[in-house]
């Protein structure tokens, strides 16, 4: 009788875990769903800034903003410049609107007083010419993957689908997809940087500062590791 209420009794930690483990993966599922059907596409507005026709960019990056931007530049060939005012969004549409604007040899800007954050600095880094207004917050962290489908799918079909898997080969499954997903992504990054002349050092602050949070890049920072190269 002792042996089998100590067995119990160490038992029930392990249920316990288990269950809190698995309440809290759903929640996380759930964040990542909210998350995705919440943000709004960017929004593009035809301006004129210094003397120059520019194309306004604001509003949270989401997938298939490349292939919109790339149809109104395509429609405005004479924009001069492009002027970003973005909190972020999906990270790999920022990087491809950054391959875009670097084919385009397009300038880019963060007017004064904007912000440019998170997956909108990868889409201002393929600015030929990259330059910055005064108080202007431009800021970098870890890339999240709450705007990636496939990975809100992955996890969500793992949660509900998988159910005759035991719980802890799927949670060894999900954080194996979350490694995967981290490592191409900072592989990624680090290619886009070489690719449009930037410091690798930038990748510091965005691997060091959570996702939660943004490291805001000092006007010393942002010329030392070439952000911005115009003023």
């Amino acid at each position: 009788m002792g042996a089998r209420l100590t067995q119990a009794r160490s038992a029930f930690p392990r249920a316990a875990f288990h269950i809190a483990a698995f309440h809290i993966a759903a929640l996380c599922l759930a964040a990542l769903i909210l998350s995705a059907q919440n943000a709004a596409a960017l929004e593009f507005e035809a301006s004129q800034h210094d003397g120059q026709r520019v194309l306004l960019v604001q509003g949270q990056i989401q997938e298939g903003d490349d292939a919109r931007m790339q149809k109104w530049l395509q429609a405005n060939p004479d924009t001069q410049e492009i002027l970003f005012h973005s909190p972020g969004g999906h990270f790999y549409t920022g990087l491809r609107i950054g391959v875009l604007l670097r084919q385009l040899g397009s300038a880019t800007r963060v007017p004064k007083g904007a912000t440019c954050a998170s997956a909108c600095v990868w889409a201002f880094l393929g600015g030929v010419l990259r330059g910055a207004g005064e108080k202007t917050n431009i800021g970098v962290h870890m890339a999240t993957m709450t705007t990636d489908k496939d990975a809100i799918a992955f996890i969500k079909k793992v949660l509900e689908d998988k159910t005759d898997i035991p719980f802890d080969a799927r949670l060894r499954w999900m954080i194996s997809k979350i490694e995967k997903a981290s490592a191409r992504i900072a592989a990624d990054k680090a290619e886009h940087l070489v690719r449009m002349g930037v410091s690798l050092r930038l990748l510091a602050p965005g691997l060091d500062t959570d996702q939660s949070d943004t490291y805001w890049l000092s006007p010393k920072e942002l010329k030392s590791y070439n952000v911005t190269n115009s003023d």
